[in-house]
């Protein structure tokens, strides 16, 4: 992805996604591509760059719905898990981080719920926007990588040695590269305890709003799993 974007050449319709993970029978490093568009033809073009960057093992990108490819990706996560996960927010995935990264994965617990991805929002995202836009409750948005540290564990018995693996990873970013960490981290993987205010991540105005939404149409907290700490 740093090699086609530093080339300019990094269309809108295209999105991947690297991730690595430990399963039972090894480590294993690979990425998610999706080409979102009509030009089937130039996306095939793109695929063979990515695929150029890196010996593969297994390619099983192919031309799907996007029913088909949302039950493509559920194959590959279990049904249900035992979860702590955790996202750091960075301004770019440095050789630092990245070493970080693969460091990290060669002592992740071996389960197959387990997983560490990055994906970037860019300037061609729809939840990109600039300090001007006010349409959304959410605070403007730079461009930026979301560390996914996805500590799961299929298995009740894993789910110790997994968890401490993710805050482990966390931390160990924090304190390494803290030039490069962002203060709100990706909302969909924050635990509680990690939102010391929903102020970084809304902002003052937006954060007071959806306080008095919450409590105007919703008194008796029937999404009080829906939303953290409103």
């Amino acid at each position: 992805m740093e090699k086609l974007a530093a080339g300019n050449d990094l269309p809108p319709e295209l999105d991947l996604q690297p991730f690595l993970t430990a399963t039972p029978t090894g480590k294993v490093y690979g990425g998610f591509c999706m080409w979102a568009g009509p030009d089937i033809d130039r996306g095939c073009k793109y695929l063979d760059k990515v695929l150029f960057f890196h010996p593969k093992v297994l390619c099983t990108v192919a031309p799907a719905t996007m029913m088909e490819s949302l039950e493509r990706n559920a194959a590959y996560v279990p049904e249900s898990s035992y979860t702590n996960s955790r996202a750091v927010n960075v301004k770019r995935i440095t050789p630092k981080i990245y070493a970080i990264l693969v460091e990290a994965c060669e002592y992740m617990p071996a389960d197959p719920a387990a997983m560490l991805t990055w994906h970037e929002v860019r300037p061609c995202s729809p939840s990109f926007s600039p300090a001007t836009r006010l349409a959304s409750v959410f605070n403007s948005r730079e461009t930026h990588y979301v560390v996914e540290i996805l500590a799961n564990a299929s298995v009740e018995e894993n789910f110790e040695a997994v968890s401490k693996w993710g805050l482990s990873l966390k931390e160990e970013l924090l304190q390494e590269v803290p030039e490069e960490v962002l203060n709100a981290s990706w909302l969909a993987s924050t635990p509680n305890e990690d939102l010391d205010s929903l102020d970084k991540l809304y902002g003052v105005a937006n954060a007071q709003f959806l306080g008095k939404l919450k409590k105007e149409r919703d008194p008796e907290a029937l999404f009080r799993h829906a939303i953290p700490r409103i």
